[in-house]
């Protein structure tokens, strides 16, 4: 076709009747690539001519080539309120996540170090979160080994408690500790190791009264409450933007289903399965939130309770050494995050079995998932399964199959992918500075680019006709056309929801479950309220339940066998030997 001069506007409204002699004109049309206006210039020329060849293979649909006829190569905005819609619709709940997300209470570059290392390195921010969660685990398993033993029991007050509330008050304690041990480790391992000690020694002090260390532990224990009370305070925000992040997502498939179900839509189903796909590149950051730490400065809080430590540790307890050794929740630099692991590996070496079959299957199954401190395989297949979420419902709508969505969706992904392996250049251990910087930098850039892709997707960007032909291989797939509009009211009402709320559920409930098997204790100490109860108190039952299963099934086991051995061990009775039945009122 020859578009080299300029051709007139599309009269929409004719009422010129066309044929295959005399067929509808090429024409500009003014609107642009919009779905309504290229209707009805796709029914002008089907309608009078079926075999016209700007129709792709006699169908309801232009070809790539007369798409860009009338609409042009380029792409058109979107009307303004579909766009700001669509974004209050799909894209303002994430930020809402984002809002609620952890940020350690030092100064504002750090803070906006945090949110920018979360959007920009959403890999490296879940793989230190779990280390933070790991460290804390370690914690707590020291403190509840401690509290077995009958000196450390003399030091609470249980002697009229019994059963479920004693092990509630030893419980309160043990959390409690692992709380504040765990604040210093804010400032590094070696921090963490002193404060413990010197707690740990105080409290089994020969030389210090009984009496003397039943008052140093309830001062601890009334600073971990402290502390408790923060976390708790927080806890109901973020259970509440995560609720209202999946709600939002349920109530907009089905505002999405009723409008375009009217008799004037004005909601098209495939541009708003496409705003779902780019959405979903984002479910990882659910369980990124769920991996919350609460943190608070104890020295700053507590200004009357202190630990003894040596005097060259606590002139390095600044916010500089808090950035260096690990007091940023969601990164810490190699070294401080070698250290860790390092203490970590420590303490499972002096493990020579496992207790329970079930303790070696849990140790099975986290080697296979690699749940191991620092470890970037759960946060990579976090982030790559919401990425294969995303890229599967583009790929669902029609034209079914790659098209230039796609390119989207995998640039976003692939920057994800190599702003975690940058973490990996080598820095000295001299250079936080420079490193902090360079990681500050590669986040902003990243987290630029990556909320940038998906805005200009909002805009329009692959509003056009090439997006809509895969490249010409498919005919114009204008959601009026039937049989587009069959597959996405179908899919509508079963696939894309199906889709999207089984990696919701994967990062809502499998994921947190995981980690919360795992890392139990660190769990408990986290939910933990200042009155000792967890915030999820059918945490712990729902963490449990294999092992509920695996033993109701060995219980299960166990009786059928005494059932089958009994039936064996009794003798046969011969029928003879019984006595004859009487005549009613025999003697």
């Amino acid at each position: 076709m020859n578009t080299s001069m300029a051709l007139p506007a599309c009269s929409l409204n004719s009422t010129v009747i066309y044929d295959c002699v005399n067929p509808y004109p090429n024409c500009t049309n003014t609107a642009g690539f919009q779905f309504e206006s290229l209707w009805i210039i796709t029914k002008a020329i089907y309608d009078s001519c079926p075999n016209d060849t700007r129709l792709f293979q006699s169908t309801e649909a232009l070809t790539q080539e007369a798409c860009e006829v009338f609409a042009g190569r380029s792409w058109t905005v979107y009307p303004k309120g579909d766009i700001w819609a669509r974004l209050a619709t799909w894209k303002f709940p994430l930020l809402q996540l984002v809002a609620v997300f952890p940020r350690p209470p030092l100064n504002f570059r750090t803070e906006f170090f945090v949110l920018a290392h979360l959007i920009g390195d959403p890999i490296s921010t879940i793989s230190n979160l779990l280390l933070k969660v790991a460290s804390c685990q370690r914690r707590a398993l020291f403190w509840k080994n401690r509290f077995t033993g009958k000196d450390y029991i003399d030091l609470i007050d249980v002697d009229d408690l019994y059963g479920d509330k004693r092990q509630a008050e030893v419980a309160l304690v043990w959390k409690g500790l692992t709380a504040i041990i765990d604040s210093y480790d804010e400032w590094g391992q070696e921090v963490g190791k002193k404060a413990l000690e010197y707690i740990d020694k105080t409290l089994i002090s020969p030389t210090i009264p009984l009496q003397d260390r039943r008052e140093f532990l309830k001062i601890c224990v009334i600073t971990s409450k402290a502390l408790a009370a923060d976390r708790s305070t927080k806890f109901l925000p973020i259970a509440v933007a995560e609720g209202f992040f999946i709600g939002s997502i349920a109530v907009a498939y089905g505002r999405t289903r009723e409008s375009a179900a009217s008799t004037n839509p004005q909601t098209f189903i495939n541009i708003e399965a496409f705003s779902v796909a780019f959405s979903a590149l984002y479910f990882w950051i659910i369980p990124a939130v769920i991996l919350r730490r609460f943190r608070d400065d104890v020295k700053k809080q507590f200004k009357d309770w202190d630990v003894q430590l040596p005097p060259d540790l606590v002139d390095k307890m600044d916010t500089a050494a808090r950035e260096t050794e690990g007091g940023i929740y969601s990164w810490a630099p190699i070294e401080a995050q070698e250290c860790v692991k390092a203490n970590i590996r420590t303490d499972a070496a002096h493990r020579t079995g496992f207790s329970t079959r079930w303790e070696r299957i849990k140790h099975t199954t986290s080697s296979a998932l690699s749940l191991r401190p620092g470890s970037l395989t759960l946060p990579f297949v976090a982030v790559t399964y919401s990425a294969l979420t995303g890229i599967l419902i583009s790929y669902l709508v029609p034209p079914l199959g790659f098209e230039c969505r796609h390119i989207g969706e995998i640039t976003i992904y692939s920057t994800w992918i190599v702003s975690a392996a940058l973490n990996f250049i080598p820095f000295g251990s001299h250079q936080h500075n420079l490193r902090f910087n360079f990681i500050l930098v590669k986040d902003i850039i990243a987290a630029a680019a990556t909320v940038t892709g998906v805005i200009v997707t909002q805009v329009g960007v692959f509003n056009r006709c090439s997006c809509f032909t895969r490249w010409g291989r498919e005919g114009l797939a204008l959601p009026q056309w039937s049989d587009v509009s069959d597959v996405l009211f179908r899919r509508i009402n079963t696939t894309y929801p199906a889709i999207s709320f089984t990696c919701i559920g994967f990062m809502f409930f499998l994921i947190p479950l995981i980690i919360a098997r795992h890392y139990e204790l660190a769990m408990r100490v986290f939910l933990q309220r200042d009155d000792g109860v967890s915030n999820l108190n059918w945490l712990h039952g729902v963490v449990r339940l294999p092992e509920t299963i695996g033993r109701s099934i060995a219980r299960l086991g166990g009786n059928i066998k005494k059932l089958y051995l009994r039936l064996l061990r009794e003798p046969e009775l011969d029928r003879d030997d019984l006595p004859t039945a009487q005549p009613p009122g025999w003697i």
